[in-house]
């Protein structure tokens, strides 16, 4: 928003008459569609609806949002209904609405008869909740539901425009303020309307002719109506009286200033003012724009107050009573030289009303003004004032005011001039006698060489402290003029080195506090010494320019990028800087109101920073300032009111209301943009996007049309973020990439100096899946892969009984056919064996038959037992492993010892066929060549598992052999290729008369990955 500041200064006779006020001002340069605005109304929700030439407009504190259909609304009015929809006339629409939540405009224009020529225009809903309208040559009273109507023509003239305005009264009363037809009375027995003022009305002394712009009722009743060249005019619709006050007025609105009197707003051909009816006078402002303007339309919203001017070619006007909180009194009028800045405030304690205030200017001489009835009164300096600089003003405890300057005349003068010497820059005041006193002491360069007296102070002991800022501090009797010492003049002239003194005052407990250049000290009288206070920051430069005692005693600091607390024990409690919210490094003033809030002036505004939320503020021109330069003077007054000095004028800050706003805020979501695209939505209903539209910003208001920094939000999405965001004055709140869902958005407004929450809303929305991305979707699939899943166990489990019914049918036919078949060929082998010659060589070969038989036998045992699916454990696999190993050995005497971890068994569910195979065939063959070479007395065998492999250790007591020696053997070659087809490894570790020792090591499945 663009503000534009006019404060307006006024002198003793019209101090009451004109109300100071600062108007604020918005154009095209601000969003505005047009500068040419003629209708204005505050729907029940708070938005300002504007009729420009361009669209209609709608209006939250923060953005334009125009209804690019509804073009040329500017002139034919605008209003809303008990349900907030907006009806309007427009050049393209000539009849619609919006409806209120949706926003969705609805051409009703074939509702009514079609217009014979130009439009309708001047909607108003009266409390029956009829609606009125004119075209150019009549009225309509309609329905808004059923569009029924009735029409009441007017008297035909040359005017070609709108041709009325209506007014409801306190009796419910409606008035046709014909434009320029006169004033008729609606009468509902009659339905018809009754000529009261114009050239039909059945009175002679009321068939009268002006042409009337606006029309507006007071809070007595009383319909005002601004008419042009015959002015304004005061209609009592009891009476039916009228009087005219001969000014030209182009408009008027009702309203009350600051003390609660009536006024009416006007405006003229130049201008914007004011009418106060209980004294029939007139009051314009000066200045309010840089050229004339003429505001055709002024209304005032019932919920804010503000008043709203309306005008062709400047835009909008606003007067906003929950901004005028920083008010103005200007005495460059009163003065002898322009541009002269107030540089010390003192509030005269002589005076029992307290309304008297002396202020000292940069040059010249100084003001008495009475703050309750404007009255000002000027003192020259007595000694070359025009070089005489303020820099000081304080009252001793007889009232005397004592004021302390740089007087670079008489610095100039040097020592020759012997009339320096009553009033060499220090002059005194007698407010008794209303005249200055000769100083009671001589003070011709006998402190310093140079008359600068930069700061003055009495202590608690009457005693007269006198500084140069640079040079040196004195203390002095006030009658004697003697000076008092109270330091060593070697610690006095160390303090002084290398820095300059900037302000000094006196604690609670008698100790003074100096705060210069370079440091803050304090010099306790009792010790004689200068202390300096360390701040947390040892490394930082701390330049101090002013000082200030709060209501607790502790100090507080302010100077160069400044803010700093220390109690009265000298620690440094505080220290702040810019980061932490000073916004300008210069700050040359200080002052603590009653709520202990600490108040610093600086070159960028009014800063105030709140101990209690540990939080600045700041104020500026857009605030009332008239400068943003506070750095001249300051003065609290009672701890509720800021003085504040200014060139030619000052600054008045009623602090406790300036940080207790009480601007009504009516938060709304003014707008949401979806995928860069502006949409409209029932807010109070939940509303559903696309899966792609993803991407929202909401815009929201507080709707009080305060400055943005004035409004205080915090925010959350529920079902993305968990806890509230202070947001601080962001009005706008974006969101990307939202996965679909349920969302609901929550923003809520504090009060901005009490943190005090004042109002929540929430606008709930969800975002559509994808349909793959929908929770049945999403069953589906995992149902089909859990059936397909299954089916696929079941067909592998089929397979593997079909597998194992394969394997015991040839276990069957192995034992049954090839085991019955080697027996009898066993059997007939002996039989024949019988029969021939026992020494016959025959007779020796059947012998060998049934060794081969039985050792085929053998063979085919072990594969019968390998194929047979019931011998896939583990278990069953140990035990035949250990049987064969056992009946092996102790057929050859030979001791075997056979360990095995009890872990194996719970780890190792199963064995494949073809590794069960391959490590019985290793195992048998180590056996083998065990009992056939080894000539061995002690077997260890142990099993393992390391690491998913298991592990087969075997070691005898043998003779060993050399395992490097080449040997034509296929044993030690066949373990190892056995080994290696089922991915594991063979070792054999020997050495002649130290045994052997074999390690299998074969990957297994774990038991919890196996069970098929």
């Amino acid at each position: 928003m663009k503000y534009l500041v006019t404060l307006l200064f006024i002198s003793l006779c019209t101090y009451a008459q004109l109300p100071q006020v600062r108007f604020e001002h918005l154009t095209s340069k601000d969003g505005l569609s047009s500068n040419d605005v003629l209708s204005v109304v505050e729907d029940k929700e708070g938005f300002v609806w504007m009729g420009t030439r361009k669209y209609l407009t709608r209006y939250d504190g923060y953005q334009f949002q125009n209804f690019t259909q509804i073009e040329g609304a500017y002139n034919h009015g605008i209003t809303s209904d008990e349900q907030n929809n907006i009806w309007f006339a427009s050049r393209t629409i000539p009849f619609g609405r919006i409806d209120a939540k949706t926003l969705k405009v609805n051409d009703l224009s074939n509702k009514l008869p079609p217009l014979p020529d130009g439009n309708f225009g001047n909607i108003v809903f009266d409390s029956q909740k009829n609606g009125w309208m004119s075209d150019f040559h009549g009225v309509f009273r309609f329905d808004p539901k059923t569009f029924a109507h009735q029409y009441f023509p007017l008297p035909n003239t040359t005017y070609k425009d709108i041709k009325a305005d209506f007014i409801e009264d306190k009796q419910k009363n409606i008035w046709v303020i014909g434009l320029d037809v006169g004033i008729y009375k609606y009468e509902p027995l009659k339905q018809k309307l009754r000529c009261v003022v114009g050239k039909e009305s059945d009175k002679p002394d009321k068939r009268l002719f002006f042409e009337v712009s606006r029309a507006t009722i007071d809070r007595h009743g009383i319909i005002w109506i601004s008419a042009f060249q015959q002015g304004l005019i005061r209609f009592d619709p009891v009476t039916e009286d009228l009087k005219f006050y001969k000014d030209y007025t182009l408009a008027v609105c009702a309203d009350t200033d600051e003390q609660g009197r009536d006024i009416l707003w006007v405006s003229n051909a130049k201008t914007i003012g004011i009418f106060r009816p209980d004294e029939e006078k007139f009051y314009f402002y000066e200045g309010v724009y840089s050229d004339d303007f003429q505001a055709f339309n002024i209304c005032k919203s019932p919920r804010t107050g503000i008043v709203w001017f309306c005008t062709l070619q400047q835009g909008v006007f606003l007067y906003n009573p929950h901004s005028q909180l920083i008010k103005a009194v200007s005495f460059a009028n009163f003065l002898p030289e322009n541009n002269l800045a107030i540089n010390a405030i003192l509030k005269d304690k002589t005076d029992a009303t307290g309304q008297t205030f002396y202020l000292g200017f940069s040059r010249w001489g100084m003001v008495k003004w009475n703050k309750a009835n404007n009255s000002r009164q000027f003192f020259r300096y007595p000694h070359y004032p025009s070089e005489a600089e303020t820099r000081q003003i304080i009252q001793d405890e007889t009232g005397k005011i004592w004021i302390f300057t740089n007087q670079w005349q008489t610095w100039a003068d040097g020592k020759e001039n012997p009339e320096d010497n009553n009033f060499e820059g220090i002059f005194v005041f007698d407010p008794q006698q209303q005249r200055f006193l000769p100083t009671p002491f001589t003070t011709h360069h006998g402190f310093f060489t140079v008359p600068f007296y930069s700061i003055g102070m009495q202590d608690s002991k009457n005693r007269m402290w006198i500084i140069n800022h640079y040079l040196s501090m004195h203390v002095v009797d006030k009658a004697t003029g003697k000076e008092i010492v109270l330091w060593d003049k070697k610690d006095h002239d160390t303090l002084m080195k290398n820095r300059w003194i900037m302000d000094v005052l006196e604690d609670k407990q008698g100790r003074f506090w100096i705060g210069t250049t370079s440091g803050l000290f304090y010099f306790d009288e009792r010790t004689k010494r200068f202390s300096e206070v360390k701040f947390p920051d040892d490394k930082r430069e701390i330049s101090i320019i002013k000082l200030l005692l709060d209501t607790e005693g502790n100090v507080w600091a302010t100077g160069w990028e400044l803010l700093a607390k220390i109690n009265q024990q000298g620690v440094a409690l505080l220290d702040l800087g810019s980061k932490d919210g000073i916004y300008d490094i210069e700050c040359r003033q200080i002052a603590e109101d009653i709520h202990r809030n600490i108040w610093i002036g600086n070159l960028g505004g009014l800063q105030v920073y709140s101990p209690k939320q540990q939080r600045f503020l700041r104020f500026t021109q857009n605030d009332g300032l008239i400068s943003d330069n506070t750095t001249y003077s300051f003065y609290m007054n009672e701890g509720k009111e800021l003085l504040i000095g200014q060139k030619g004028s000052l600054n008045i800050v009623n602090t406790q209301d300036l940080l207790q706003n009480k601007a009504i805020s009516n938060l709304a979501v003014s707008s949401v943009i979806v995928n860069n695209e502006q949409r409209f939505y029932d807010w109070s209903q939940p509303f559903e996007l696309k899966r792609t539209e993803n991407a929202i910003t909401f815009h929201v208001s507080a709707l009080n049309f305060m400055k943005a920094n004035q409004n205080h939000y915090s925010y959350y999405l529920e079902g993305l973020e968990n806890g509230w965001i202070d947001a601080k004055e962001d009005a706008t709140f974006t969101y990307n990439n939202l996965s679909p869902g349920d969302y609901t958005f929550h923003v809520r407004m504090f009060d901005e100096t009490s943190n005090r929450h004042l109002k929540e809303v929430a606008v709930s929305f969800s975002i559509v899946p994808y349909y793959y991305e929908t929770w049945w979707f999403k069953t589906l699939i995992i149902a089909l892969v859990l059936v397909l899943a299954y089916l696929f166990y079941r067909f592998r489990i089929n397979q593997l009984l079909q597998l194992q019914e394969v394997r015991n049918r040839i276990s069957r036919d192995l034992h049954d056919d090839i085991g019955s078949s080697l027996s009898s060929i066993s059997l007939l082998s002996v039989m024949a064996s019988k029969k021939l010659d026992p020494e016959s060589s025959s007779n020796q070969l059947l012998k060998q038959i049934p060794e081969e038989v039985s050792r085929l036998s053998s063979a085919i045992d072990d594969m019968i037992w390998n194929i047979r699916p019931e011998n896939d454990g583990f278990e069953n696999f140990f035990v035949r492993l250990r049987d064969h190993t056992v009946q092996t050995l102790q057929a050859q005497d030979i001791e075997i010892n056979i360990d095995i971890d009890s872990s194996i068994n719970n780890e190792i569910g199963a064995l494949s066929m073809e590794v069960r195979r391959n490590i019985f065939l290793i195992v048998k063959e180590a056996l083998h060549n065990i009992t056939k070479h080894a000539k061995c007395t002690k077997v260890d065998m142990r099993l393992s598992l390391q690491k998913n492999m298991l592990r087969i250790d075997i070691k005898d007591d043998g003779k060993g052999f050399d395992p490097q020696k080449p040997s034509s053997r296929n044993g030690l070659k066949n373990m190892t290729s056995r080994a290696a087809e089922v991915g594991g490894s063979f070792e054999i570790k020997s050495a002649i008369g130290k045994g052997s020792e074999i390690v299998l090591q074969v990957p297994v499945l774990e038991k919890k990955l196996i069970r098929l």
